[in-house]
C-alpha cells in the first residue's frame, strides 16, 4: 500500500525530494482507521496504520529499484478537512530524518500570501515559523525542523494552532489542531523509525 509520505527529511535536495513525492501523495487511497498489516519475508510489517486519539501513525514500503532492498518510511500525520463532499484542507505530518532528528510539514491550500509562511503556537504559548519552499498538485509545502524544546512543548500541549495568511486578504487564517494523542504517538514513530532502520 501506498500513502502519501511527506517531504523526505533530508536538508539537500529538497525540492527534489517533493517532487519525487509527488507521485505518491496523488495515488493514495483512503485508509481504514483501524491498525492494519501485512507481513514480509523477514516477519516485519510492511505497511502499519495505528490510530492515537487525533494523530495517525503510518509505515508503507517506498517503491524500490531494481537489485535494492525497499525502505520503510514512516510518519505521524493529523488531517483538517471541510466540506461535502470531504476537502483537504490541510495535512500536517512529522518524520525523523537520518540524524535522528524530527521534522514537521505542513501541506496547506492554495490562495496563500507564500511570503508570509506559516506561524504555528501551542496553548498560546511557544511559537514558531517556517517558511513555505514550494507548492504541488495538492497544495502548498512548508518544512520545519522540531527542536527539543518545541517537542516537548507538543507533548504536554491541548492544541496546536496554524496561522495562514490568505493572499490579498489582511485576516488570517486561524486553524486549531488537537495535540490528544500526539505523545504517544510521537514516541510510536520514533520506536519504528528505529526498527526499520535496524
Amino acid at each position: 500500500m501506498t500513502f502519501p509520505l511527506s517531504v523526505l527529511p533530508c536538508r539537500s535536495a529538497l525540492i527534489a525530494a517533493v517532487v519525487a513525492c509527488t507521485a505518491a501523495i496523488a495515488s493514495t487511497p483512503a485508509m481504514a482507521q483501524d491498525a492494519a498489516a501485512q507481513g514480509s519475508e523477514d516477519n516485519k510489517p510492511n505497511t502499519i496504520q495505528e490510530v492515537y486519539k487525533d494523530w495517525r501513525v503510518e509505515c508503507a514500503a517506498a517503491p524500490a529499484a531494481q537489485n535494492q532492498a525497499q525502505r520503510m518510511f514512516c510518519r505521524l500525520s493529523q488531517e483538517l478537512y471541510t466540506g461535502e463532499p470531504r476537502r483537504l484542507v490541510l495535512r500536517l505530518t512529522f518524520q525523523y530524518g537520518p540524524s535522528s532528528k524530527l521534522y514537521g510539514t505542513l501541506l496547506g491550500p492554495f490562495g496563500l500570501a507564500l511570503a508570509e509562511g506559516v506561524r504555528y503556537s501551542v496553548d498560546d504559548g511557544d511559537s514558531w515559523t517556517s517558511p513555505f519552499q514550494t507548492c504541488v498538485p495538492q497544495g502548498c509545502l512548508s518544512r520545519f525542523e522540531v527542536s527539543d524544546q518545541r517537542a516537548a512543548a507538543l507533548r504536554r500541549g491541548q492544541k496546536l494552532a496554524i496561522h495562514l495568511q490568505p493572499f490579498g486578504n489582511g485576516k488570517s487564517l486561524d486553524v486549531g489542531l488537537s495535540l490528544s494523542g500526539f505523545t504517544a504517538g510521537s514516541a510510536r514513530l520514533q520506536k519504528l523509525t528505529a526498527d526499520y532502520r535496524g
